[in-house]
């Protein structure tokens, strides 16, 4: 069974918000130089999903 609060699934959804904020900062700075943006936009994808799916484990529990 998960434990909502658990020192894992806290740490794991730190390192999602981290990476979501990493690379929205680097998608802005990547239209400012005008260089393409669909690999960031295709892993902040990934990784939005991932938090969802996660927040989903939570909330089941």
């Amino acid at each position: 069974m998960l434990n909502i609060q658990s020192p894992a699934l806290m740490h794991a959804n730190n390192k999602l918000d981290k990476r979501i904020g990493y690379l929205t900062k680097r998608r802005k700075e990547a239209e400012d130089m005008g260089i393409c943006t669909k690999k960031i936009d295709a892993e902040f994808q990934k990784a939005v999903i991932a938090q969802s799916n996660l927040m989903d484990a939570k909330e089941i529990k």
